[in-house]
């Protein structure tokens, strides 16, 4: 298992959450 996985998983986790900020501000 490659270990930089965890690293994306948090990556695309932290675009989410940013991404739902985004439209809660709009």
């Amino acid at each position: 298992m490659p270990s930089s996985l965890p690293i994306l998983v948090v990556q695309v986790a932290t675009v989410r959450a940013s991404g739902m900020r985004w439209a809660t501000r709009v």
